[in-house]
């Protein structure tokens, strides 16, 4: 069972939501304005704003991600029940065959408490991305004024250490900030707006760590949903899924029968194949890279005696293919970080450099999209999506382009 379709549109909130931030943060170093600001009280006047910023970010933030809760029940929710509902025929023929024990009708107490338990923690995971995503627009503000007036009074110094003062008045004028905004509004779009700091001291991106934790949740509730299931039904095996790309830790262990309690031994399939099931311990399970760790999406299924299918053997190439797709995300991401600089200029209307950001834009699409030609991968265009940088950018980008050419 994939889990990506599950997470995909809170992910698409999160990401639209930094996209606003960000564009958000350039449109207060518009390029009209900056000649209407003196050379030496730019810094002050730009500080002052920070109070507004805020005020912005507060809204975008609550006008674009309100309802990821809610998103996120429901997704938890759909999941339960689609696994729940997949399992129960092969469970009832156990039933039937007098292998398993019939459980209560409807969703018991426990089933409902996975929910909950996890809507809940999904739900604080949430609220800490929101509040760190906040101050994190703030510190993004922060750091394009302070670039911004290091870069004017290295070149002041310069100037005036070489030239007459006339001249270095000149040299840290106009031009000298709108080449420091330029610089440090492409800094900013690049390195992004933060969502999460673990405890390593690693800075996650609020769509990257909102991926990573819906995923994981309903990896989460999948798992602990089938492992109820078992123990109502008085069902211990469970058997793993085989993927088309799996990771080096998850890999060993696909189409294995795996006993819960930790047993081990033999058993049949519905063929009357003779297999052979391990005991859980003798997994990675519990690491966080490992089988049901972090991001895995190998959710598990019952396996019945006599009635269940061993699994195909996974494909050779499996850790090869999963390889690839992680290239292919590293593409992705440049793509979309490249239209978010262009995204950027646009809001701050700097049309000259996002030109040469919109060329970069095509180029690096292009890359993509010949990266999964060549590898054979589908290319998902939603991938790239960037808020702001629709129709009206992409023509301006390819007008752009062949105006290079």
């Amino acid at each position: 069972m994939r889990l990506e379709g599950y997470s995909d549109p809170i992910v698409r909130v999160y990401a639209d939501c930094v996209d606003l931030l960000l564009q958000n943060i350039a449109r207060h170093f518009q390029f009209a304005a900056l000649d209407r600001e003196g050379v030496f009280d730019w810094e002050t006047l730009k500080l002052l704003e920070l109070g507004q910023l805020r005020q912005e970010s507060i809204r975008i933030i609550a006008q674009t991600v309100g309802d990821a809760s809610g998103m996120t029940e429901l997704a938890l929710e759909r999941v339960m029940t689609r696994v729940l509902e997949k399992n129960e025929p092969e469970l009832l023929q156990g039933v039937e065959a007098g292998v398993l024990s019939k459980p209560p009708a409807g969703l018991s107490d426990s089933m409902r408490g996975i929910l909950r338990y996890y809507s809940s923690q999904a739900v604080q995971q949430y609220n800490l991305v929101n509040t760190v995503m906040l101050t994190s627009s703030e510190n993004a503000m922060r750091r394009v004024i302070s670039t911004v007036a290091r870069t004017q009074a290295v070149l002041r110094d310069i100037a005036q250490g070489v030239l007459n003062t006339a001249t270095g008045e000149v040299v840290t004028g106009i031009s000298g900030r709108q080449a420091a905004v330029r610089s440090a509004v492409r800094q900013m779009a690049q390195e992004g707006i933060v969502g999460f700091i673990d405890k390593a001291g690693h800075l996650w991106s609020p769509e990257a760590y909102v991926n990573m934790d819906v995923r994981t949740t309903a990896a989460n509730v999948a798992r602990e949903a089938v492992f109820q299931q078992n123990r109502e039904y008085g069902l211990d095996l469970v058997i793993v899924p085989v993927n088309a790309t799996a990771r080096p830790l998850c890999a060993p262990f696909q189409g294995k029968i795996i006993s819960m309690s930790g047993g081990s031994g033999y058993t049949t399939d519905r063929d009357g194949n003779s297999v052979s099931y391990i005991p859980v311990g003798s997994t990675t399970y519990g690491h966080p890279a490992g089988l049901w760790g972090i991001n895995c999406h190998h959710a598990p299924d019952p396996f019945v005696p006599g009635i269940s299918k061993q699994r195909d053997a996974p494909a050779p190439d499996a850790e090869e293919r999963y390889g690839l797709t992680q290239k292919q995300r590293y593409f992705e991401r440049l793509v979309r970080n490249a239209k978010r600089v262009a995204a950027c200029y646009d809001a701050a209307g700097d049309t000259e450099a996002f030109q040469q950001a919109a060329l970069a834009v095509k180029t690096k699409t292009s890359q993509l999209k010949a990266f999964c030609v060549q590898n054979h991968l589908p290319y998902y265009g939603d991938r790239t999506q960037v808020y702001g940088y629709g129709r009206s950018q992409a023509s301006k980008a390819t007008w752009a382009a062949r105006r290079s050419q």
